[in-house]
């Protein structure tokens, strides 16, 4: 369609607008009622309302029946762009907006400027940013309590050092826990807690990489404990008497008089009415420490080092092997083995044997006793309240 309006849009006098050309005004002075070039329709409320007239758009105007097409497309254009023009300042005003109450916040707040460069405040915004108008912030209760639980728990879980900490303090407390297990056990153990504990501090060397200034600290705290309560006769005697133990750490052993002292101190109490015996398990000793006697045949060697278990060809009771040992068989298992050693290859010192099956069957703890004292009382109590 085309028609005596259809022109190239320009300047004219009702304004600045190049759509002015496809109206006119109604009165001089008034920019708001405007007549139409095409239909004669007058519309009011300005240039806006004209190309809503123009462009066909219904709803505050009614379209205009004689437009040409070039122009109604040029005012659907302009109009369109009039709308993303007013939506990008809008948009512009609002983040102006948010930025001033952010800042405004900071300084009443005492904030430090340096927060907005963390990672979290850009989580915010966006988050805020999502939920649109209307957003309640959170209450001072939720802050002090829902939301700070929340965040101490994220915290942690995604805190890298953290679980790194946790990792190192479970690799060295770790050994420790498995040496109190045994020591707190039923089973016959005396011949192997001195050994779990060096074989403890081992692993916690190497855990913090065997550098000295890391681990000795906690050596020291665990000796300091250890010899107040647990570095006592019976278990070194036991440590002594472990074959698997004795003849693997030979040179530390006989160089540490302690071992000996404690020997002749356990001999010397549960044999206190027996002088003799005394002086034939001292002669036995010998025997024991150089492989002589039934000690030096080649089974007694071989067995106190090799599958006695039905282990296979591996050398399992050597030191470096006992933990695996002890993780693979309960301390009866072990003990059984270890009595059967001495049973059979210490018949060149009959006396020694006694005494060493007898400190080897001790266990290292009086738990298992309490524990059953607990049940009988609770027994005798039950019995006790029914005969009333």
């Amino acid at each position: 369609m085309s028609s005596q309006g259809s022109s190239k849009i320009g300047s004219t006098k009702g304004g600045r607008d190049p759509f002015w050309a496809h109206g006119e005004k109604v009165e001089e002075k008034d920019t708001n009622r405007i007549r139409c070039r095409y239909c004669a329709q007058i519309v009011s409320g300005g240039i806006s309302r004209l190309k809503n007239h123009l462009a066909g758009q219904r709803g505050n105007v009614r379209p205009c029946s004689k437009v040409p097409d070039d122009v109604k497309s040029q005012a659907t254009s302009s109009l369109s762009s009039s709308l993303v023009n007013k939506q990008a300042k809008m948009a512009r005003q609002a983040r102006e907006d948010a930025n001033t109450y952010i800042a405004r916040w900071v300084y009443e707040a005492g904030v430090p400027f340096n927060v907005c460069a963390l990672p979290s405040f850009d989580h915010m915004l966006q988050a805020i940013g999502k939920v649109g108008p209307g957003l309640r912030g959170p209450s001072i209760y939720d802050l002090r309590e829902k939301h700070l639980k929340k965040e101490v728990v994220y915290s942690i879980i995604f805190n890298a050092k953290f679980w790194a900490d946790v990792e190192l303090s479970i690799s060295i407390f770790a050994p420790l826990v498995k040496v109190l297990r045994r020591a707190d056990g039923d089973e016959p153990s005396m011949g192997w807690l001195y050994g779990d504990m060096l074989k403890a501090k081992e692993e916690i060397a190497l855990a913090l990489e065997n550098k000295e200034a890391r681990y000795l600290p906690i050596w020291k705290l665990i000796d300091a404990r250890w010899q107040s309560k647990l570095s006592t006769p019976l278990h070194l005697a036991g440590y002594f008497l472990n074959p698997f133990f004795y003849y693997s750490s030979w040179e530390s052993v006989e160089r540490d008089g302690r071992f000996m002292d404690s020997i002749i101190e356990c001999m010397s109490k549960m044999y206190a009415r027996n002088t003799s015996i005394q002086d034939r398990i001292s002669d036995q000793i010998c025997l024991y420490r150089n492989q002589e006697g039934s000690f030096g045949r080649d089974a007694a060697k071989r067995q106190r080092c090799s599958n006695s278990l039905n282990l296979g060809k591996k050398n399992f009771f050597c030191m470096s092997n006992i933990i695996y040992l002890q993780s693979k068989f309960s301390f009866t298992q072990l003990f059984v083995f270890l009595v059967n050693w001495w049973k059979l290859h210490a018949n060149s010192a009959p006396e020694l044997k006694d005494m060493a099956i007898r400190v080897l069957s001790l266990t290292t703890s009086s738990s298992g006793c309490e524990r059953n004292w607990s049940t009988f009382e609770m027994v005798i109590c039950f019995t006790f309240l029914y005969l009333q």
